[in-house]
């Protein structure tokens, strides 16, 4: 089952995989550590952060590749 606060995220490799001026992929870790650091805000405010993350990662660097990313958070119905 779901608990308060689990976080879903999906996305494409082409988030993981953009280079930087030196050849260095953002990478998988970099995107999960963000992703942990991010985990208390909403998930707009989450995807906003990765996103401004791996910008700054590539420094002016455009991605090669299309990028799609999904967060959803799930929060227990509040009682009434």
């Amino acid at each position: 089952g779901l608990h308060d606060g689990q976080i879903f995220v999906v996305y494409t490799d082409g988030i993981w995989e953009a280079c930087n001026r030196h050849n260095e992929p953002y990478g998988k870790e970099r995107l999960k550590q963000c992703i942990r650091d991010h985990a208390h805000l909403d998930a707009a405010k989450m995807l906003n952060h990765i996103l401004l993350d791996q910008k700054l990662y590539l420094d002016g660097v455009g991605n090669e590749d299309d990028i799609t990313l999904v967060i959803a958070k799930y929060r227990e119905p509040q009682k009434i």
